[in-house]
């Protein structure tokens, strides 16, 4: 067996000598390792000296390029940051650390306006704030589309959910 198989076999034996390898050492045991690579259209074929591995994903090809379209369940980093900024920011202010949004703003160094748009995230249904903690809001949720947030949680949910059908 090769030394880049016997590494990848024995990987929780071995963990000790690979962390023990330069990155160019790794780098040709992976090279050693993986014998080709096919791109399909409904995901990736991986070979090796053994076997042939098939990982599904959906691939979008547009020309020359092939980019793979992410599933629901991947958290979206803008609503994340968004969503847990504005609970921060409404516990400084209530705790009194900033005495108003101007402070806020200033110190922070970022518009009273986004502040306050920001802020009105704190108002979203509990289950959609859930699902962007947990990743599992509609892929096609973006931040933009929670400028404007119906007052009842129900009609959120309606609405930020009806626009990924």
């Amino acid at each position: 067996m090769k030394r880049a198989e016997h590494l990848y076999k024995n990987w929780q034996e071995k963990a000790e000598e690979w962390k023990n390898l330069s990155f160019r050492e790794q780098k040709e045991a992976v090279k050693k390792l993986i014998k080709g690579v096919r791109v399909k259209e409904d995901g990736i074929e991986v070979h090796s000296e053994s076997e042939k591995t098939f990982i599904p994903m959906n691939l979008k090809k547009k020309g020359n390029k092939c980019t793979v379209v992410e599933p629901e369940g991947k958290t979206n980093n803008a609503l994340l940051k968004a969503v847990v900024r504005a609970h921060l920011w409404k516990r400084q202010l209530e705790e009194g650390k900033y005495r108003s949004v101007k402070e806020l703003s200033v110190k922070i160094n970022i518009g009273t306006r986004r502040i306050q748009q920001i802020l009105r995230l704190n108002y979203l249904a509990p289950k959609i704030k859930e699902d962007i903690v947990n990743g599992r809001q509609p892929s096609s949720l973006r931040l933009a589309d929670l400028r404007e947030i119906p007052m009842l949680w129900s009609e959120q949910v309606e609405k930020f959910y009806k626009l990924a059908s």
